[in-house]
Formats: structure tokens, C-alpha cells, sequence
């Protein structure tokens, strides 16, 4: 069984200590949620859950610099 937190104003959580740092998680770091199968997931930084979005991603941006250098 997990760790249970409390939602509080604002939907906030606090991220018990020891999973922070047990992940690398520090103050100012920007995590990834994701919602599958009904259960809420929080991705510690640089963790990539959809590798196709990633990729989406780098098309999208690969477009706009062929694009650019067009222009």
C-alpha cells in the first residue's frame, strides 16, 4: 500500500521527505502528472511515461525549424 496525503486549499499535496529524496525530487522541480486507468501518477523529473509524445514533440518542432530556415 502507498503513502496516504491529504489534498488541501488549492488541491495541494505535500510529497512525504523521504519519497522526494528517494527520487531526486528537489524544491522547484516541475513533475509530470498523469492520469491512467483512474489512478493519478506523479513523474519525478527527466521520466518519460509516452515516449510517442516525446516524439510528437520533436516533429513539431523539427517542422518549425525546417520551416524557419526556409523562410
Amino acid at each position: 500500500m502507498g503513502t496516504q496525503v491529504k489534498v488541501l486549499q488549492k488541491g495541494k499535496i505535500t510529497i512525504p521527505a523521504e519519497i522526494r529524496e528517494s527520487l531526486g525530487i528537489k524544491e522547484g522541480d516541475v513533475l509530470t502528472l498523469e492520469v491512467l486507468g483512474g489512478k493519478v501518477v506523479l513523474l519525478p523529473p527527466r521520466t518519460v511515461l509516452n515516449p510517442t509524445r516525446v516524439l510528437d514533440g520533436l516533429v513539431e518542432d523539427i517542422s518549425l525549424e525546417k520551416s524557419l530556415d526556409e523562410s
